[in-house]
């Protein structure tokens, strides 16, 4: 005889799908708006760059490319933001660490961004660098609150259309004059437009507890002076330096070619370089897209009828999706001048056998 298996009223059954709809909804429109705004940042990358390679030619490319690449991986060090994350979601830290947290994160980015900028970029670079790193770690705080109450699709978005608002400004103001603050501007205007509207989406945020007055005010400036009070200071400490460790290694293998480059090689060829490299990776984003499209199908058709047809379903598509990906690569491998040409200009085809093996490596 078998047992009967209990069944919930409809009532309750209603009550325990409602947050997994609510969850699932809310994983949709977060990944509907990254991928939106991905394409966006894509298509603003791709379609600026014939314009860029032109008005700024060899003598500047390089330079504009180093500044975006530095700006990316210095601020790529804010730590904070991955910890202050997990810091939101334990409800058990104190509002004025986090502030703090915040603060001595943004001073070590700054700091890092001046020392690079000092020895790599040019003065007025250097010093946009500066300024577009400290409103980045500004936003740090807000970033974290709508990323731990399911809005880091919408604020990822706000990133990507800024910074794509920032590479159209660029290839505008490129057309009237040229110069470090041309290219680096921008991107200042870009991460405070980010700031403001992460403020905006998360709301105010409750007074916080003033250091000791007799900390020094280097230490009530950076925060040290309520972190420094906190036992949970070991812990923050530990965790800081796991993050710090895998950030520092992704950032020399994105930024140290081009470094030793602009400090050996000269200007033409870190912009032949490097104009090589921002095509081969622009040119990556398609399949970058490709695969972000296709998880969530693939996931809501695992969630609706199974692993099996699944399977079955991702067979299919692998079986032209792939051929079709290799005979591409294999076209823009034949037709590497004409596309650094028309994409940067003349002057950068010189630059083709460095693109095709970019090209086989970013692939």
């Amino acid at each position: 005889m078998s047992t009967p298996v209990p069944t919930l009223p409809l009532a309750a059954s209603r009550a325990v799908d409602a947050p997994r709809r609510s969850l699932r909804s809310t994983l949709a429109r977060g990944a509907g708006q990254v991928l939106a705004s991905q394409a966006v940042l894509a298509v603003a990358g791709i379609s600026t760059l014939p314009v860029l390679g032109r008005t700024l030619g060899l003598a500047s490319y390089g330079e504009f490319s180093l500044f975006v690449t530095l700006l990316g991986v210095v601020a790529y060090q804010d730590v904070a933001r991955q910890l202050l994350i997990h810091e939101h979601a334990r409800r058990q830290t104190r509002s004025a660490e986090i502030a703090a947290l915040t603060r001595l994160s943004t001073v070590l980015i700054v700091a890092l961004a001046g020392l690079i900028g000092a020895f790599v970029l040019s003065p007025a670079s250097a010093a946009a660098l500066v300024l577009a790193t400290w409103l980045h770690g500004l936003a740090s705080r807000d970033y974290a609150r709508l990323a731990i109450t399911g809005r880091v699709g919408a604020a990822t978005a706000v990133r990507n259309f800024a910074w794509a608002g920032a590479f159209v400004s660029v290839a505008a103001l490129s057309l009237l004059t040229t110069g470090p603050l041309v290219f680096a501007g921008p991107f200042v205007l870009a991460n405070l437009v980010t700031w403001l509207a992460y403020r905006r989406l998360a709301g105010p945020w409750t007074e916080q507890a003033a250091p000791e007055a007799a900390a020094p005010w280097w230490a009530r400036l950076s925060g040290w002076a309520t972190l420094a009070r906190s036992s949970e200071l070991p812990r923050y400490r530990t965790a800081a330096l796991d993050l710090l460790g895998f950030t520092l290694a992704a950032a020399a293998i994105t930024s140290l070619d081009r470094v030793l480059l602009d400090l050996t090689a000269g200007a033409d060829q870190l912009s032949l370089y490097s104009g090589a490299a921002d095509v081969a990776l622009r040119i990556q984003v398609v399949g970058s897209a490709l695969s972000a499209t296709l998880y969530p199908t693939f996931a809501k058709l695992v969630s609706e009828r199974g692993e099996a047809q699944a399977a079955r379903q991702f067979l299919k598509v692998a079986s032209w999706v792939v051929p079709a990906y290799f005979l591409g690569l294999l076209a823009l491998l034949a037709l590497d001048s004409t596309v650094l040409g028309l994409l940067l200009g003349p002057a950068f085809v010189e630059s083709r056998a460095l693109f095709a093996l970019l090209l086989l490596g970013v692939f």
